[in-house]
């Protein structure tokens, strides 16, 4: 059966600008080969890439392939020396940023209070957001990824109803990011039945949110994603920085 499927390149801290440019530009031009042929599913793509090559992008931008930020502060401007605001990186026609990242989460200590003011902030001045939620592999062993869920969930919980049509879920099992290793398809559909169940909590007059995985997505494991109806895409981290990988990822989803 068709259903739509959308992929979501997180490139990290990847590529100088002429690198940035060319895979943005040959990623266009696969989608747009795309869709001029009939295909079995609707697979829509966006990148998320460094703030350095947003302007690079933005002279090369495509409607087919949205790009967007991988980090935003919730202030209009300020000083908060590193950061980068929602009016500058929609100037360089970035449509949406990530919040919550895992790696934002632990690397960079970003709380869940930081985290509600970023998202509040992205989505109050007209910027979609991928919010990102996932459990490690201790709290996955000790058996807390339904109370880690929630309370990630919870942080956007009050800007779902109002907020309902920018915000995007990722799900993405830390302990998997990176690892090689896959959660099992029984894992994948109970978190996102979850994701979306709290969701449906949050906003109950509204669908179910859209709910991305991103856990070591390749393309030998996209078909099994695809048969798990509540996964309505993925955040590909590693596969995509490689336009052969990358390819191989979009051509397995529109099947």
């Amino acid at each position: 059966m068709s259903r739509s499927f959308h992929l979501a390149a997180n490139w990290k801290m990847h590529f100088v600008a002429s690198e940035a440019r060319s895979l943005y530009e040959s990623v266009v031009a696969m989608v747009e080969a795309t869709e001029q042929r009939e295909s079995a599913n609707k697979v829509s793509v966006s990148v998320a890439a460094p703030a350095v090559h947003l302007a690079t992008l933005s002279a090369v931008r495509s409607p087919m392939v949205e790009y967007g930020s991988q980090n935003i502060h919730h202030e209009k401007s300020g000083a908060f020396t590193g950061e980068i605001s929602v009016p500058m990186v929609q100037d360089y026609g970035a449509t949406f940023a990530l919040v919550g990242h895992s790696e934002r989460r632990i690397m960079f200590g970003e709380t869940e209070d930081l985290l509600a003011q970023r998202a509040e902030g992205a989505l109050q001045q007209g910027l979609r957001i991928i919010y990102c939620v996932g459990e490690t592999l201790e709290q996955r062993e000790q058996g807390e990824t339904s109370q880690v869920l929630n309370t990630q969930m919870s942080t956007i919980g009050h800007l779902c109803d109002k907020f309902f049509d920018l915000i995007t879920i990722a799900y993405e099992p830390v302990w998997a990011i990176g690892t090689g290793k896959v959660a099992s398809p029984e894992e994948i559909q109970r978190a996102h039945q979850e994701v979306k169940a709290l969701g449906r909590a949050f906003a109950p007059s509204k669908s179910d949110l859209p709910v991305l995985y991103g856990g070591s997505v390749k393309p030998d494991n996209i078909q099994s994603l695809l048969e798990i109806s509540e996964v309505d895409g993925a955040l590909v981290g590693g596969a995509s920085l490689s336009f052969d990988s990358f390819r191989a990822l979009y051509e397995g989803s529109c099947q």
